[in-house]
Protein backbone atom coordinates (compact mmCIF):
# COMPACT_ATOMS: atom_id res chain seq x y z
CA UNK A 1 0.00 0.00 0.00
CA UNK A 2 1.52 3.38 -0.99
CA UNK A 3 2.12 5.90 1.80
CA UNK A 4 1.78 9.68 1.81
CA UNK A 5 2.73 12.16 4.52
CA UNK A 6 0.57 15.30 4.57
CA UNK A 7 1.32 18.33 6.73
CA UNK A 8 -1.30 20.74 8.07
CA UNK A 9 -4.00 18.06 8.36
CA UNK A 10 -6.06 20.06 10.85
CA UNK A 11 -6.52 22.75 8.19
CA UNK A 12 -9.03 23.20 5.38
CA UNK A 13 -6.99 21.71 2.53
CA UNK A 14 -4.88 19.27 4.56
CA UNK A 15 -7.89 17.45 5.99
CA UNK A 16 -9.54 17.19 2.57
CA UNK A 17 -6.32 15.79 1.10
CA UNK A 18 -6.22 13.10 3.79
CA UNK A 19 -9.77 12.07 2.97
CA UNK A 20 -8.96 11.89 -0.76
CA UNK A 21 -5.89 9.69 -0.33
CA UNK A 22 -7.67 7.41 2.13
CA UNK A 23 -10.50 7.02 -0.37
CA UNK A 24 -7.91 5.88 -2.91
CA UNK A 25 -6.55 3.26 -0.46
CA UNK A 26 -3.31 4.98 0.46
CA UNK A 27 -1.77 4.85 3.90
CA UNK A 28 -1.80 8.42 5.26
CA UNK A 29 0.39 9.93 7.98
CA UNK A 30 -1.01 13.30 9.03
CA UNK A 31 1.21 15.92 10.65
CA UNK A 32 -0.08 18.98 12.51
CA UNK A 33 -0.02 20.74 15.87
CA UNK A 34 -3.56 19.58 16.63
CA UNK A 35 -5.39 16.46 15.48
CA UNK A 36 -8.39 16.54 13.17
CA UNK A 37 -10.94 14.60 15.25
CA UNK A 38 -13.11 13.58 12.29
CA UNK A 39 -10.23 11.79 10.54
CA UNK A 40 -10.79 8.22 11.68
CA UNK A 41 -9.58 5.40 9.43
CA UNK A 42 -7.49 2.21 9.91
CA UNK A 43 -5.03 3.50 7.30
CA UNK A 44 -4.63 6.91 8.97
CA UNK A 45 -2.02 7.83 11.58
CA UNK A 46 -1.64 11.28 13.17
CA UNK A 47 1.59 12.67 14.61
CA UNK A 48 2.14 15.93 16.40
CA UNK A 49 4.34 18.25 14.32
CA UNK A 50 4.74 21.92 13.46
CA UNK A 51 6.55 23.99 10.85
CA UNK A 52 10.21 24.27 11.72
CA UNK A 53 10.54 20.57 12.50
CA UNK A 54 11.84 17.93 10.08
CA UNK A 55 9.94 14.88 8.96
CA UNK A 56 9.49 12.54 11.97
CA UNK A 57 11.93 9.66 11.87
CA UNK A 58 9.15 7.08 12.06
CA UNK A 59 7.59 8.43 8.84
CA UNK A 60 10.61 8.23 6.55
CA UNK A 61 9.37 5.17 4.63
CA UNK A 62 7.02 7.01 2.30
CA UNK A 63 6.18 7.39 -1.38
CA UNK A 64 5.14 11.04 -1.29
CA UNK A 65 5.20 14.04 1.05
CA UNK A 66 2.77 16.93 0.58
CA UNK A 67 3.70 20.15 2.36
CA UNK A 68 0.34 21.89 2.85
CA UNK A 69 1.02 23.59 6.20
CA UNK A 70 1.22 27.37 6.58
CA UNK A 71 1.29 29.19 9.91
CA UNK A 72 -0.96 32.27 9.76
CA UNK A 73 -0.41 33.06 13.45
CA UNK A 74 2.94 34.74 12.79
CA UNK A 75 2.01 38.27 11.68
CA UNK A 76 5.49 39.80 12.19
CA UNK A 77 7.51 39.56 8.97
CA UNK A 78 10.69 38.04 10.42
CA UNK A 79 8.86 35.47 12.54
CA UNK A 80 6.57 34.52 9.66
CA UNK A 81 9.46 34.16 7.25
CA UNK A 82 11.39 31.97 9.69
CA UNK A 83 8.41 29.72 10.32
CA UNK A 84 6.93 29.46 6.84
CA UNK A 85 9.96 29.70 4.56
CA UNK A 86 12.85 28.36 6.60
CA UNK A 87 10.57 25.84 8.31
CA UNK A 88 9.21 24.57 4.98
CA UNK A 89 12.70 24.24 3.49
CA UNK A 90 13.90 22.33 6.57
CA UNK A 91 11.01 19.87 6.17
CA UNK A 92 11.69 19.51 2.44
CA UNK A 93 15.34 18.74 3.08
CA UNK A 94 14.36 15.93 5.47
CA UNK A 95 12.19 14.08 2.93
CA UNK A 96 14.08 11.02 1.57
CA UNK A 97 15.41 11.65 -1.97
CA UNK A 98 13.55 8.64 -3.39
CA UNK A 99 10.18 10.08 -2.24
CA UNK A 100 8.15 12.59 -4.24
CA UNK A 101 7.84 16.05 -2.67
CA UNK A 102 4.85 18.29 -3.49
CA UNK A 103 4.72 21.83 -2.14
CA UNK A 104 1.32 23.57 -1.97
CA UNK A 105 2.06 27.09 -3.10
CA UNK A 106 -0.44 29.71 -4.30
CA UNK A 107 -1.57 31.26 -7.55
CA UNK A 108 -0.53 34.54 -5.92
CA UNK A 109 3.15 33.48 -5.95
CA UNK A 110 4.11 35.80 -8.79
CA UNK A 111 7.24 37.87 -9.41
CA UNK A 112 6.72 41.36 -8.02
CA UNK A 113 4.04 40.30 -5.51
CA UNK A 114 3.55 42.78 -2.65
CA UNK A 115 1.81 40.31 -0.36
CA UNK A 116 4.03 38.67 2.26
CA UNK A 117 2.21 35.34 1.86
CA UNK A 118 2.87 35.30 -1.89
CA UNK A 119 6.52 36.29 -1.45
CA UNK A 120 7.03 33.45 1.02
CA UNK A 121 5.35 30.90 -1.22
CA UNK A 122 7.55 31.95 -4.14
CA UNK A 123 10.69 31.74 -1.99
CA UNK A 124 9.88 28.15 -1.00
CA UNK A 125 9.12 27.22 -4.62
CA UNK A 126 12.60 28.40 -5.59
CA UNK A 127 14.18 26.71 -2.59
CA UNK A 128 12.80 23.26 -3.45
CA UNK A 129 13.02 23.39 -7.25
CA UNK A 130 15.90 20.90 -7.34
CA UNK A 131 14.09 18.53 -4.99
CA UNK A 132 10.33 18.66 -5.62
CA UNK A 133 7.52 20.26 -7.53
CA UNK A 134 5.11 23.04 -6.61
CA UNK A 135 1.36 23.37 -7.13
CA UNK A 136 -0.30 26.80 -7.30
CA UNK A 137 -4.03 26.46 -6.59
CA UNK A 138 -6.48 29.22 -7.31
CA UNK A 139 -8.63 30.56 -4.47
CA UNK A 140 -10.08 27.37 -2.98
CA UNK A 141 -13.87 27.21 -2.74
CA UNK A 142 -16.28 24.54 -1.57
CA UNK A 143 -19.80 23.94 -0.32
CA UNK A 144 -20.00 24.46 2.62
CA UNK A 145 -17.38 27.20 2.36
CA UNK A 146 -13.98 27.00 4.00
CA UNK A 147 -10.82 29.09 4.19
CA UNK A 148 -11.16 32.81 3.52
CA UNK A 149 -14.74 32.53 2.23
CA UNK A 150 -15.77 30.79 5.47
CA UNK A 151 -14.28 33.64 7.53
CA UNK A 152 -16.35 36.13 5.58
CA UNK A 153 -19.43 33.93 5.93
CA UNK A 154 -19.10 34.21 9.73
CA UNK A 155 -19.41 37.98 9.63
CA UNK A 156 -22.83 39.44 10.52
CA UNK A 157 -25.43 38.72 7.84
CA UNK A 158 -26.15 42.17 6.52
CA UNK A 159 -28.22 43.09 3.47
CA UNK A 160 -25.26 45.20 2.35
CA UNK A 161 -21.66 44.09 3.01
CA UNK A 162 -18.81 46.58 2.53
CA UNK A 163 -16.30 44.85 0.26
CA UNK A 164 -12.78 46.23 -0.25
CA UNK A 165 -11.04 45.15 -3.46
CA UNK A 166 -14.49 44.30 -4.84
CA UNK A 167 -13.33 44.42 -8.47
CA UNK A 168 -10.19 42.36 -7.94
CA UNK A 169 -10.12 39.36 -10.28
CA UNK A 170 -9.86 35.86 -8.77
CA UNK A 171 -9.26 32.44 -10.27
CA UNK A 172 -11.06 29.69 -8.35
CA UNK A 173 -10.55 25.99 -7.80
CA UNK A 174 -13.10 23.65 -6.25
CA UNK A 175 -11.71 21.82 -3.22
CA UNK A 176 -12.72 18.32 -4.36
CA UNK A 177 -11.32 18.93 -7.82
CA UNK A 178 -8.00 20.18 -6.42
CA UNK A 179 -7.62 17.17 -4.12
CA UNK A 180 -8.27 14.71 -6.94
CA UNK A 181 -5.77 16.52 -9.15
CA UNK A 182 -3.15 16.45 -6.39
CA UNK A 183 -3.74 12.74 -6.00
CA UNK A 184 -3.06 12.30 -9.72
CA UNK A 185 0.15 14.30 -9.43
CA UNK A 186 1.28 12.25 -6.41
CA UNK A 187 0.61 9.06 -8.38
CA UNK A 188 2.17 10.32 -11.62
CA UNK A 189 5.57 11.22 -13.03
CA UNK A 190 5.69 15.02 -13.00
CA UNK A 191 9.19 16.47 -13.25
CA UNK A 192 11.16 17.89 -10.36
CA UNK A 193 11.16 21.69 -10.51
CA UNK A 194 7.81 21.82 -12.26
CA UNK A 195 5.29 24.47 -11.18
CA UNK A 196 1.66 23.56 -11.89
CA UNK A 197 -1.17 26.08 -11.67
CA UNK A 198 -4.58 24.49 -11.05
CA UNK A 199 -7.81 26.43 -11.51
CA UNK A 200 -11.32 25.33 -12.41
CA UNK A 201 -13.05 28.65 -13.10
CA UNK A 202 -12.46 32.36 -13.39
CA UNK A 203 -11.56 35.08 -13.53
CA UNK A 204 -14.37 36.40 -11.34
CA UNK A 205 -14.51 39.60 -9.30
CA UNK A 206 -14.27 39.28 -5.53
CA UNK A 207 -17.70 40.91 -5.16
CA UNK A 208 -19.32 38.37 -7.52
CA UNK A 209 -17.55 35.55 -5.69
CA UNK A 210 -19.09 36.65 -2.40
CA UNK A 211 -22.56 36.92 -3.95
CA UNK A 212 -22.23 33.41 -5.38
CA UNK A 213 -20.89 31.82 -2.21
CA UNK A 214 -22.59 33.66 0.66
CA UNK A 215 -26.36 33.10 0.77
CA UNK A 216 -28.28 36.12 1.98
CA UNK A 217 -25.78 38.68 0.76
CA UNK A 218 -27.99 41.07 -1.23
CA UNK A 219 -25.54 43.71 -2.34
CA UNK A 220 -21.76 43.96 -1.97
CA UNK A 221 -20.84 47.61 -1.57
CA UNK A 222 -17.46 48.38 -3.13
CA UNK A 223 -15.25 50.54 -0.91
CA UNK A 224 -11.58 51.65 -1.27
CA UNK A 225 -9.26 48.94 0.00
CA UNK A 226 -6.37 51.12 1.27
CA UNK A 227 -8.20 52.64 4.30
CA UNK A 228 -9.42 49.17 5.28
CA UNK A 229 -5.90 47.78 4.91
CA UNK A 230 -4.52 50.57 7.12
CA UNK A 231 -7.14 49.84 9.78
CA UNK A 232 -6.37 46.09 9.75
CA UNK A 233 -2.63 46.77 9.88
CA UNK A 234 -3.06 49.09 12.89
CA UNK A 235 -5.21 46.51 14.70
CA UNK A 236 -2.52 43.86 14.18
CA UNK A 237 0.20 46.20 15.44
CA UNK A 238 -1.55 46.50 18.82
CA UNK A 239 -2.05 42.75 19.10
CA UNK A 240 -5.60 42.35 17.77
CA UNK A 241 -6.46 39.62 15.27
CA UNK A 242 -9.09 40.76 12.78
CA UNK A 243 -10.94 38.02 10.84
CA UNK A 244 -9.25 39.14 7.62
CA UNK A 245 -5.54 39.96 7.87
CA UNK A 246 -4.04 43.06 6.30
CA UNK A 247 -1.75 40.80 4.26
CA UNK A 248 -4.70 38.82 2.86
CA UNK A 249 -6.42 42.03 1.80
CA UNK A 250 -3.20 43.28 0.23
CA UNK A 251 -3.03 40.09 -1.82
CA UNK A 252 -6.65 40.36 -2.93
CA UNK A 253 -6.22 43.97 -3.99
CA UNK A 254 -2.80 43.99 -5.65
CA UNK A 255 -2.01 40.55 -7.12
CA UNK A 256 -1.83 40.61 -10.92
CA UNK A 257 -2.39 37.18 -12.44
CA UNK A 258 -1.20 36.07 -15.87
CA UNK A 259 -3.90 34.88 -18.26
CA UNK A 260 -4.86 31.29 -17.51
CA UNK A 261 -6.91 29.23 -19.95
CA UNK A 262 -9.84 27.66 -18.10
CA UNK A 263 -12.35 25.21 -19.54
CA UNK A 264 -15.08 26.23 -17.07
CA UNK A 265 -16.39 24.57 -13.92
CA UNK A 266 -15.00 21.06 -14.24
CA UNK A 267 -15.90 18.13 -12.03
CA UNK A 268 -13.24 15.60 -10.95
CA UNK A 269 -14.72 13.12 -13.42
CA UNK A 270 -13.78 15.52 -16.24
CA UNK A 271 -10.16 16.08 -15.25
CA UNK A 272 -8.71 15.61 -18.76
CA UNK A 273 -10.71 18.65 -19.95
CA UNK A 274 -8.98 21.07 -17.60
CA UNK A 275 -6.29 23.28 -19.03
CA UNK A 276 -3.44 23.92 -16.60
CA UNK A 277 -0.38 26.10 -16.94
CA UNK A 278 2.85 24.34 -16.10
CA UNK A 279 6.46 25.52 -16.22
CA UNK A 280 9.81 24.85 -14.63
CA UNK A 281 11.53 27.39 -12.39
Amino acid sequence: MPKVVITGVSGYLGKALCQTFLRHNWQVVGLSRNPAPDLQDPNYEWRRWELGAPLPTGALDLDCAILAAYDYSCRATEASWARNVEGSLLFAASVPPQSKLIYISSIAAQDGARQQYAQQKLAVERGIRHRGLSVRPGLIVSDPPGGMVAKLANLPHLPILPVPAARAQQYLVELDFLCERLFQIASGTNATGEVITIVSSGPITFANLLQDRLPGLKLPLAIPWRPVWAMLWAMEKIGLRPPLSSDSLLGLATTKYPHIAVSGDISPAQLPLVEESSHTL
